[in-house]
Parts: C-alpha cells; structure tokens; sequence
C-alpha cells in the first residue's frame, strides 16, 4: 500500500500534456484510456523496474508507467511477473498469484485504485521487445482502492505504447 502511494504521489509531480479527445493514439510513450466514457489521450513519462520481495527470495519483474498533466490528471499502470522477465500475456487475471496488473486514475478530487481482490485490473501486453511495450488495459478502481465504496470509476479501452527503461 505505501509503495502504491509513493507512485500515485510520484505521478501527482511528473507534468506530461494530456488532454481529453475522442481519437486513440498509439504512437510511442502514450497512455490512451476512457474513464466514465471519457477519453484522455496522454504523452507519458515511462520507467521500468526489478525489485526484490520482503522475503528476499523471490525476484518480482515489473514495468511501471505515469502521466500527470498540470492539472494534476493522470494514470498509473503497473505489471509484474514473478520470477519471470515481462512476455505477451494477460497480467492481473484473478486467482493467478504469479501476475501483478495495478491501474490508476488520478485527478483533482482523489485517486482511484484498482488493487483489489473483486475487481483487479487487467492489464494485457500485446508487443513486447526491444525495449518497448505494447497493450491493452480496463477495469473498475475505486476511490483510494475501497472496493466497499460507491465511488467508482470505470476504464476501459485502455490502450499503451512505451519505452521500459
């Protein structure tokens, strides 16, 4: 949960142009998503990561991409793999313990968080090689990831385009 905190923080301060439209987008370095039917289309800032669990015995593979824009707008997707380096496939699925998939929607009036045991985010990679990764994405998020709260959003139609580092 605080690593969860860190990046939504983290996505609050990085300033990337991200705009509302009806086109999707899939040049490099892009997010596309509709929320509650509204399409943002996003430049954004990509990173990727290796870290190793509390435990220290199991190495977690994982990509990790934000866009904010200067109102503080965004989101945040996260992918991981135990063990295992990020392939094509489908992340997030229910009931897979081996897969991660985390998507956020962030905006002035809170953030939304998919990490929950009813309705996790999936998170599909189509492409991935030569340093950049392609794919799909949708799911529910709920204000600060309460999955008991009425106050939800829907993405769907998630689209992404990046450079993992």
């Amino acid at each position: 949960m605080k690593k969860i905190f860190l990046f939504a923080t983290l996505a609050l301060l990085i300033f990337a142009s991200c705009k509302k439209s009806g086109s999707a987008i899939t040049t490099n370095n892009t997010i596309t998503a509709s929320v509650d039917g509204v399409v943002y289309n996003c430049n954004v800032e990509p990173a990727s990561e290796t870290y190793i669990d509390s435990s220290g015995t199991n190495a977690w593979y994982s990509y990790d991409t934000w866009v904010s824009d200067s109102n503080h707008n965004g989101f945040y997707l996260y992918i991981a793999k135990l063990n295992k380096t990020i392939t094509n496939g489908t992340y997030g699925v229910q009931g897979d313990s081996t897969t991660r998939a985390y998507i956020e929607y962030d905006s002035t009036s809170g953030w939304w968080g998919s990490a929950t045991v009813l309705s996790p985010a999936t998170i599909t990679i189509t492409s991935s090689g030569g340093g950049n990764v392609q794919g799909t994405f949708q799911g529910t998020v709920y204000k600060y990831e309460d999955s008991t709260s009425a106050d939800k959003k829907v993405i769907t139609n998630g689209k992404f385009n990046i450079t993992a580092l």
